[in-house]
């Protein structure tokens, strides 16, 4: 703990040094003796070498239980363990893939390349994809706090600032999530790009304005989050750059030293604006963007002017911190509205009338504002109505004003370093304390969850979760409670109707079950509807309807969904079984085969491969693929398959020992019994 605070205190000595060390060490050590600069650079090097390690260790006493948690049923299955591109690794097919995709609404192909190298290197071993995360965070921290002290020549403000960035709780589920990955390394990329301006911006390095150019586009491919970049930019050619005086008067001079500064960024709004472009686009054919008539315009601004307020709230009070955070709808207060946007006129009035004085406050603080906006709700994606993730970058312009802003508020007076030294050390120790706390909630979906339920109540999207949890863990009776509170509050939530409908299934109650099942096949046929090219919804409907035993309703839905979608595999095995339960087994082959072509070592596609076998008579095709599905991992309902399989292919002795192994393997399946003494009568009865 001695040199954790320790750590504190040399971060947060930026705050006690004068606010006149703008420029970088060595303008202050003009006119000095070569041997003293010499010295003094040094001694700033070794400073900031020290500070990085101790940083560096910070992170790793926060974030190191992560590398004993599991993946989260909140998108790491779609990102990771359930996607057929990534947890086949590195190949040219799905480096393609990465590049040609919209799958989760997004374009993102770094981030794709990112996840199928940690399962080419580790496999789905969930604690080294956190520890990448948690690497990435260190990286992105040492970054800051470089380009920072680069830009401003206050090394120890910076590391403040850095420090902050590293510790505060809201950054926690970007680097606990794994399907977060693609926040940090768009954050990676940013700061890459930014540090290699620096060299541009000084010395007209045309090199470093192509490196700066060539980062920036792999920060979009991996998060379109920082589409805002180049006017980030323009703001640093404010301060701490200085390549635009305040001090002067307008001018005709002036106004072509702006637009010089707008003109060089060019290349720079070209790829946001391309960027931005496909970001809509691939939504849209997800969609994931929300129609005006569930989210109106109003709804919109008035909840992205409230969150605009709150994450700062956040920021200074961070608790009841959750996964998911419900739009509010039409429930914001008059009141509230009111108040969040005169907050942001005052600010923003501030911010500007003082631009000379505090030129950081108008930078930190439009820096915040530009930062948010392609998250702030205005385009609404997705159902929430913020997110602690969205922070992970803007923060750093509040973390400026607070690092730059205190020791010029409290300039002159007594103690003042005192105060700045030991509130500095006592707010860091606090935020790792949290941050450490919340860490812990990212351990497993339950506790997750949990933790999202007591911090936001009413939260349709986690009790669903909750319940689905439940359901597949076989406690139905909790599954039920929790999927029956999501459609008090989501009466049109067609997932928690199917799921519902599996659950009283389950439980015997084959009347309500049909209720809920119908339910959820009327509302997904308006989100069908609602956006027809969207293949998840039509998957999702045929799910349901497979269930209901309607399958030419299912094979149509998914045939439709497979001219679309970008990753065919789960509906063409949905496919497939709906064509067995309409006998044409022979079509269900062929689905299968087609399939297996793209992933020869899926297990579940192998397995209705056999099953099509058994149906069309063909024992030893089926004995044959039901022993290549054994070799990927040992399953009971393969043993019994391969078992029944032998059987028919009249090898009972091998027949009898597949169905022992199945009911060694599952004692209490009572059809694996039925089947192993079936076998075994019928040897007894054969002619010997």
């Amino acid at each position: 703990m001695g040199v954790y605070l320790l750590l504190l205190s040399i971060a947060h000595m930026g705050i006690v040094k004068s606010n006149n060390d703008r420029q970088n060490a060595e303008t202050h050590l003009i006119g000095r003796s070569p041997s003293t600069v010499g010295v003094a650079i040094h001694r700033k090097r070794a400073w900031v070498s020290l500070t990085t390690l101790l940083l560096v260790a910070a992170i790793l006493l926060v974030y190191w239980p992560v590398r004993d948690f599991g993946f989260v049923d909140f998108d790491d299955h779609g990102y990771v363990t359930a996607n057929v591109h990534v947890v086949t690794g590195l190949t040219w097919k799905n480096l393609h893939w990465a590049f040609t995709t919209s799958f989760k609404s997004n374009w993102h192909p770094l981030t794709w390349i990112s996840h199928m190298a940690d399962v080419q290197l580790f496999g789905l071993n969930p604690g080294a994809h956190h520890q990448t995360n948690v690497i990435l965070h260190i990286v992105n921290t040492v970054l800051l706090l470089l380009l920072l002290s680069r830009m401003t020549g206050a090394p120890w403000k910076s590391a403040f600032v850095a420090a902050l960035f590293a510790l505060h709780p809201l950054h926690v589920e970007s680097v606990a999530w794994i399907s977060e990955r693609k926040d940090l390394l768009s954050s990676c990329f940013g700061f890459l790009a930014i540090y290699a301006y620096i060299p541009w911006a000084r010395k007209k390095s045309h090199f470093a304005y192509i490196v700066s150019l060539m980062c920036f586009a792999l920060s979009l491919m991996a998060k379109p989050m920082l589409v805002t970049l180049p006017f980030l930019l323009l703001l640093f050619d404010v301060w701490p750059l200085e390549r635009s005086s305040l001090n002067d008067s307008w001018s005709r001079e002036k106004l072509r030293e702006l637009i010089g500064l707008v003109v060089e960024k060019i290349p720079f709004f070209g790829l946001s604006a391309l960027s931005s472009v496909i970001t809509v686009l691939v939504q849209g054919w997800g969609g994931a963007i929300q129609t005006p008539d569930v989210y109106p315009t109003t709804v919109r601004v008035f909840n992205a002017i409230v969150a605009y307020i709150w994450y700062p709230i956040k920021t200074l009070w961070p608790r009841q911190l959750a996964v998911f955070y419900p739009h509010p709808g039409f429930g914001l207060d008059g009141v509230e509205i009111f108040g969040a946007l005169v907050l942001l006129v005052g600010v923003s009035y501030l911010a500007v009338r003082y631009v000379r004085r505090c030129p950081y406050l108008f930078v930190g603080w439009f820096g915040y504002l530009g930062m948010l906006v392609p998250v702030i709700g205005i385009v609404q994606v997705g159902g929430q109505g913020m997110a602690d993730r969205y922070s992970y970058v803007p923060l750093i312009g509040l973390f400026l004003i607070v690092a730059w802003g205190l020791p010029e508020l409290l300039a002159g007076r007594r103690y003042r370093n005192v105060i700045l030294w030991g509130g500095g050390i006592v707010v860091l120790a606090i935020l790792s304390v949290i941050s450490a706390r919340q860490v812990e909630h990212w351990r497993d979906s339950k506790t997750l969850f949990h933790r999202a339920l007591s911090a936001t109540q009413e939260n349709a999207v986690i009790l669903y979760s909750l319940g689905s949890i439940y359901f597949l863990e076989g406690d139905l009776e909790k599954g039920e409670a929790y999927l029956r509170k999501a459609l008090q509050l989501k009466p049109h939530f067609g997932l928690a109707h199917k799921n519902m409908g599996a659950v009283l299934a389950e439980l015997g109650h084959k009347e309500a079950a049909s209720f809920y099942y119908h339910q959820a096949v009327r509302q997904l046929r308006v989100a069908v509807e609602n956006t027809p090219d969207q293949p998840n919804h039509r998957i999702d409907l045929a799910r349901v309807l497979l269930d209901m035993g309607r399958a030419e309703e299912a094979e149509a839905h998914l045939r439709h969904a497979l001219r679309y979608t970008s990753t065919p595999r789960d509906a063409r095995l949905m496919l497939a079984r709906s064509l067995l339960i309409q006998h044409r087994s022979q079509e269900a082959i062929d689905i299968l085969a087609l399939q297996l072509r793209h992933t020869p070592e899926d297990a579940d596609s192998l397995g209705l491969l056999g099953e099509a076998f058994v149906k069309t008579n063909n024992a030893a095709a089926a004995v044959s693929v039901f022993e290549r599905q054994l070799k990927l991992g040992e399953s009971a309902d393969a043993r019994n398959n391969l078992g029944i399989a032998l059987a028919n292919a009249g090898r009972m002795k091998e027949a009898i020992q597949q169905l022992s192994e199945a009911v060694r393997l599952s004692p209490d399946n009572v059809v694996f019994r039925n089947n192993l003494e079936a076998v075994r009568r019928d040897m007894r009865q054969a002619p010997q």
